[in-house]
């Protein structure tokens, strides 16, 4: 099962938790579109075609797009894509496998396991969309069978669901993940996965976690991480 998310929006909310650590080794990069553009075509060794080198341009050249798309002034559109094709092959090129890189979707928690002393995952994905819709690329985690469990013990579990109570007295469930990873290999054993998941043929990549982070948006905090269930 997979969510459609829209990656800007969510890190808006959790890019402080970003900023607080960024000069460690070990933070993510966000993986934004402009990222998600390189690796992809760093990793299946295509080439951009005009629609999508269009929407490259969009989304990294934002204020000239506007300024000269939206007029069709074709003088300016000329400079600003020789600039942008420039700065798309070299990026393409430079792309960096061993970079971490992180990316936000919601997903809601489900009823507290005593047993276990945790929450489980109410419709837990295994994928997350990233990009605009002409050019959408599904980011699909072979590991995430490892990060499905909120381990937290009951007392805090509790604290935790009464800080979040909405105004029917009712606790908000959804949680952010913050998913830190790295780009993998699009070879056969990640083919065969994506085929047994049964997704529609589209554009994958590959994502490995190294970690899954519980970030609660309400009291704007990282509460936890994800485990094994």
């Amino acid at each position: 099962m997979k969510i459609r998310m829209i990656v800007i929006g969510l890190f808006l909310a959790v890019s402080m938790v970003f900023a607080q650590e960024a000069n460690t080794a070990d933070e993510p990069v966000l993986f934004s579109f402009e990222q998600m553009f390189y690796a992809y075509f760093n990793k299946t060794k295509k080439t951009p075609s005009a629609d999508e080198t269009e929407l490259y341009i969009a989304a990294v050249f934002p204020e000239e797009y506007e300024q000269y798309w939206r007029r069709n002034d074709e003088f300016g559109k000329r400079r600003v894509s020789q600039q942008a094709d420039q700065k798309m092959k070299a990026g393409i090129a430079a792309f960096d496998p061993r970079v971490l890189y992180g990316v936000a979707s919601k997903v809601d928690l489900g009823e507290y396991d005593f047993k276990k002393e945790g929450f489980p995952l109410d419709g837990y994905n295994d994928s997350v969309e990233v990009g605009p819709y002409r050019f959408d690329v599904l980011l699909v985690f072979s590991n995430n069978d490892n990060f499905n469990f909120f381990k937290i013990n009951p007392d805090a579990a509790d604290a935790f669901l009464k800080s979040r109570l909405n105004w029917t007295g009712s606790a908000n469930r959804d949680i952010v993940m913050i998913i830190h990873f790295k780009v993998g290999e699009l070879n056969k054993t990640f083919n065969d996965l994506v085929k047994r998941r049964q997704y529609f043929a589209r554009p994958f990549l590959h994502g490995v976690i190294e970690k899954v982070e519980v970030y609660d948006k309400y009291n704007e905090i990282v509460v936890g991480e994800l485990t094994k269930k």
